[in-house]
């Protein structure tokens, strides 16, 4: 039990260290407006946005959508800059950020 919360506990901060080497917070709010797609900062704990991290206009960004299991996979693309950015949400029923994460594919997809 005990190797199996350390391997845990190492790859959460696998996690966090990937997503700041690319300039990014491991949970991340976005946000979809008629006219672009803001990615914002999310602490750990808590649910106050902290500051915004991309965006991208709707109009030059190609959205994709797929799932794997009770994941649904985004994948934003700007199609003049070539600027990316690949998020993983949940359907989940269980899930706290299912709704959220359902009406946000819903507006892109």
């Amino acid at each position: 039990m005990l190797a199996g919360a350390g391997a845990t506990a190492s790859l959460e901060a696998t996690r966090q260290e990937s997503a700041r080497s690319q300039g990014l917070t491991v949970r991340m709010l976005v946000v979809v407006t008629a006219r672009s797609i803001h990615i914002l900062s999310l602490p750990m704990a808590g649910n106050t946005p902290q500051k915004e991290l991309m965006s991208f206009e709707r109009g030059g960004t190609k959205v994709e959508i797929s799932k794997f299991g009770l994941s649904r996979r985004l994948k934003l693309t700007d199609s003049g800059s070539g600027q990316h950015l690949g998020l993983t949400g949940s359907a989940a029923p269980f899930s706290s950020f299912s709704k959220g994460d359902k009406a946000v594919l819903a507006e892109l997809g």
